[in-house]
């Protein structure tokens, strides 16, 4: 009977005791409350740091090398800007388009020395508008009206070997080696190996050399 009052007694004793812990349990103030509390000069010594925190402060999460927050500004954006500045850095707009037509047209040769298509193809790939005049100027029959053609073509596309070829070959067939002789080094320089424009050109430098014995 003694036993089972002790018991009793002790589960009460405990009860009040957590009872009374909880009830005493600290909650620290808030800022406003912390900063109330300075102004009346409660605190003894310096004030704690809790009191001078703000209620504005960025959340933040704990890395290894220290607290990061969680949001993060982004700088304006710089407007770029084509136009020549005074320290000379940024081109100007006509340079830009002139680059760009050029590296344009560079292009366009390295893609027709790849293609292995038609000569009207390349021509029209190299020079995108001539087609009408380079098939007009093959329709010619008169040899002299079709090199003044060939000409003018080669002054428009001089990056196309097959033009200098065709031009070559009617300045051989009036006699004109000279200038046979520079059209087919010029197909040479657009198309290194040309096998037709090697073996004319052979040809067309002993001709002119038998014509210098002479």
């Amino acid at each position: 009977m003694s036993f089972s009052c002790n018991r009793t007694c002790l589960s009460f004793v405990t009860l009040a005791a957590l009872v009374v812990v909880a009830g005493c349990r600290f909650k620290a103030p808030s800022t406003a409350e912390g900063r109330h509390l300075a102004d009346q000069k409660v605190f003894a010594g310096a004030v704690p740091a809790w009191v001078n925190q703000t209620q504005e402060k960025r959340p933040t999460f704990a890395v290894k090398s220290g607290l990061v927050p969680q949001s993060y500004t982004v700088p304006t954006a710089v407007a770029s800007s084509n136009r020549l500045g005074p320290d000379g850095f940024t081109e100007e707009q006509g340079e830009g388009a002139e680059r760009t037509e050029e590296g344009t047209r560079l292009g366009r040769a390295e893609q027709v020395e790849r293609n292995d298509d038609s000569p009207l193809d390349r021509i029209e790939q190299l020079c995108p508008g001539l087609e009408a005049s380079v098939s007009d100027a093959l329709r010619t029959v008169n040899t002299p009206s079709r090199i003044e053609k060939y000409e003018r073509l080669t002054r428009g596309c001089p990056a196309s070997a097959d033009l200098w070829l065709w031009l070559g070959k009617d300045y051989e067939a009036e006699g004109r080696l000279v200038e046979a002789n520079r059209s087919f080094e010029n197909v040479l320089v657009h198309d290194p190996g040309n096998e037709a424009a090697e073996a004319l050109l052979a040809l067309v430098r002993q001709r002119l050399n038998e014509g210098a014995r002479d």
